[in-house]
């Protein structure tokens, strides 16, 4: 199963990959894609969200996702942690299954 299908991916049935990016600097523009590449990734102090950076087009985005449990947060933001470097299509493609 790849990682945007899983179950874990779901916030009150709701995908949450690829997640709602927001430009740093400049204009503030949103997008919901998979382009860019996962630069960085941070765990909220509660762990039930993880914030993703990523960087397109000379310009960083931020992106959050939201989880139903502590479990979720932490296996997926594990999992995106060791994905840091590659594209976030490539990301999102990942056969998670067996590994959580």
């Amino acid at each position: 199963m790849k990682l945007r299908n899983d179950p874990r991916m779901f916030y009150r049935g709701i995908s949450i990959w690829p997640p709602l990016w927001l430009e740093r600097e400049g204009e503030m523009q949103l997008q919901r894609d998979e382009s860019g590449v996962l630069v960085d990734v941070r765990e909220a102090l509660d762990c039930d969200k993880s914030y993703l950076y990523t960087r397109y087009d000379n310009k960083t985005y931020i992106g959050c996702l939201l989880f139903e449990n502590t479990d979720s947060c932490k296996s997926v933001t594990d999992l995106l942690k060791r994905n840091i470097g590659k594209r976030i299509k490539a990301i999102g493609d990942t056969d998670i299954s067996g590994r959580f």
